[in-house]
């Protein structure tokens, strides 16, 4: 609970709204189903796989090239997603293994394929 607690802690989790049309081809279990929240009129999402392999997102929604890192809730680690990602395409983004996932996605920096931090 504290690598949750650590992750909500680091940002904005009040202002998120749920945009689970943003998610492409859910699985038919519904104990299955990803979700997705995003902060309106800003670039910053986060997502969560129960048990996916991977998911696909519409990105159509940001306003500008972004950047995702997934975050391992049991182990409390960040690995980034190479690069910056085009806003116009769907992207499908797959965790390095099985389980519980949360992935951010959030306006690249400028120049670099790094995402922003997120403050309270």
């Amino acid at each position: 609970m504290q690598y949750l607690h650590d992750f909500l802690d680091a940002i904005e989790w009040w202002k998120l709204e749920p945009a689970h049309e943003l998610v492409r081809h859910q699985p038919d279990d519904v104990t299955r189903r990803m979700v997705l929240a995003k902060v309106a009129g800003r670039d910053f999402a986060v997502a969560y796989l129960p048990d996916n392999a991977a998911i696909e997102v519409n990105l159509s929604a940001f306003y500008a090239p972004v950047a995702a890192r997934w975050f391992d809730p049991v182990c409390g680690r960040s690995s980034p997603v190479t690069g910056r990602i085009p806003n116009q395409v769907d992207r499908r983004f797959t965790p390095s293994a099985k389980g519980d996932w949360v992935l951010v996605i959030e306006r690249a920096a400028e120049g670099v394929g790094s995402p922003k931090t997120q403050s309270k």
